[in-house]
C-alpha cells in the first residue's frame, strides 16, 4: 500500500514539473518505487516468520507425580490438562515437554554448616550432572553475607563438578561481587540475584531453574519475598532445593522466632515457582540431587494469554489439573507448578 501511494505522488510531480525534466523525474519515479516494493516484500517475509508473543503471555512450567509412588508422569499432551487463572478456564496456547535445553544455576551455602558437606556432593554427584544433556548449560554461585560468581554458563559440565568443592568456591576474575552489608546468610537475597543472572543465559524463560544447596537458615535480607518472587516469574525460573548441613531439635521453633523476617528460603521460593526442596541430610545428598536433575529434565511447559488482560499488578492464582481421564488412569496426581504471576506488563517494575 505504501508504494501505491508513493506511485501516486511522483505520478502526480511528473505532471507539474516542464519536460525536460520529466525524464530525470521518472527515472527517480522507477528507482524509487522498486526500492520501495522490494522493503514492503521483504517485510513481509521477515513477518511470515517471525512469531510475536504478546506482553501479557503467563508462560510456566509443572512436574505431574503419581501421589501413590512419586513416579514422574511423563508423557502427557496439551489435551489432558486443564488450566484456570483465577477460577476462569483459559486456554493453553503454548505446551512443550522437554524439547528445549536446559540453563541451571547452582547455587551453593557457603556457610560452614554445609561446607562439609560438599566434598560427599563432589564425590558422588559427577554421574548426577552427567545426566545433563550437553546442549543443558551450567553456572555456578555461592553465598553467605556475600553473593558471587564462580563460573559463568558454560555446556561443560566437568568444570562446574571440579568446583563444587570448599576449597574452590573462588569468585570469578572480573565479576564484581555482591556484599550484602551485614553478616548473616542471604538465601533470598542471593536467589534473587542468580534470578538476574539469567540475563546472560542462552536458553529460553520456561527452562530455567536455581539448584540451591544450603542448610536453609536464612536470617537476613535485602530484597522482599514479593520482590524476590516477581524476579523468579519475571525471569522464568523455577527452584529446587537440596537442604543439607546439621540440624537440631530447637530449629522448628527457636530459628523462626530468632530471625523472624528473613526474607524466605528455598523451601519457600520452591513452593512459589513448582519446584521442591528435598532433604540431603543422611547421606541423601547426591541421591536427591539425581533426583532434582529428574524432576526438572521431565518438566512440562506451558503459555497462555489470560482472558482478563487488565494489567493491574494484583498477583492471580494459578491453577493447574489433569482431566478426569487421566487421573483414571495415573490414579491420583501431584502437580508441582508455580503459584502464581503478578499481573503486569513484562519487564515492568
Amino acid at each position: 500500500m505504501a508504494g501505491v501511494a508513493f506511485g501516486k505522488f511522483m505520478f502526480c510531480m511528473l505532471l507539474i514539473t516542464d519536460r525536460k525534466a520529466n525524464r530525470t523525474w521518472f527515472l527517480i519515479w522507477l528507482l524509487l518505487l522498486a526500492f520501495v516494493g522490494y522493503a514492503q516484500q521483504k517485510q513481509e517475509r521477515d513477518n511470515a516468520g517471525v512469531i510475536k508473543l504478546n506482553t501479557n503471555l503467563v508462560s510456566f512450567n509443572a512436574t505431574v507425580l503419581s501421589k501413590k509412588t512419586g513416579k514422574i508422569i511423563t508423557g502427557l499432551r496439551k489435551e489432558d490438562f486443564i488450566l484456570f487463572d483465577e477460577g476462569v478456564r483459559q486456554e493453553i496456547t503454548h505446551f512443550t515437554n522437554d524439547e528445549h535445553p536446559l540453563s541451571v544455576i547452582i547455587l551453593i551455602d557457603d556457610s560452614g554448616s554445609v561446607r562439609s558437606i560438599l566434598d560427599e556432593i563432589h564425590d558422588e554427584g559427577r554421574q548426577t550432572l552427567r545426566n545433563l544433556k550437553p546442549e543443558d548449560e551450567i553456572a555456578l554461585m555461592a553465598f553467605s553475607s556475600t553473593a558471587w560468581l564462580v563460573w559463568d554458563f558454560t555446556l561443560s559440565k566437568k568444570e562446574i563438578i571440579e568446583r563444587i568443592a570448599p576449597e574452590k568456591l573462588f569468585p570469578l576474575i572480573g565479576v564484581d561481587n555482591i556484599d550484602f552489608s551485614g553478616s548473616g546468610t542471604h538465601i533470598a537475597d542471593s536467589i534473587y540475584l542468580a534470578a538476574k543472572h539469567f540475563d546472560k543465559a542462552t536458553n529460553p524463560p520456561g527452562r530455567r531453574s536455581i539448584i540451591v544447596i544450603t542448610d536453609d537458615w536464612a536470617n537476613d535480607t535485602i530484597y522482599s519475598e514479593e520482590e524476590v518472587t516477581n524476579q523468579l516469574f519475571e525471569s522464568g525460573v523455577t527452584v529446587y532445593g537440596l537442604i543439607i548441613g546439621g540440624r537440631h531439635i530447637f530449629d522448628r521453633y527457636i530459628i523462626p522466632m530468632s530471625f523472624g523476617k528473613n526474607g524466605g528460603n528455598a523451601t519457600t521460593y520452591a513452593n512459589k515457582t513448582g519446584g521442591v526442596a528435598l532433604n540431603g541430610r543422611g547421606n541423601k545428598a547426591a541421591e536427591n540431587l539425581t533426583r532434582i536433575i529428574s524432576l526438572l529434565r521431565q518438566q512440562y511447559s506451558f503459555g497462555y494469554v489470560p482472558t482478563n488482560s487488565q494489567m493491574d499488578g494484583k498477583f492471580r492464582k494459578i491453577n493447574l489439573k489433569v482431566t478426569p481421564e487421566i487421573e483414571k488412569r495415573e490414579g491420583r496426581v501431584t502437580i508441582l507448578t508455580r503459584q502464581g504471576y503478578y499481573a503486569r506488563p513484562r519487564n515492568a517494575r
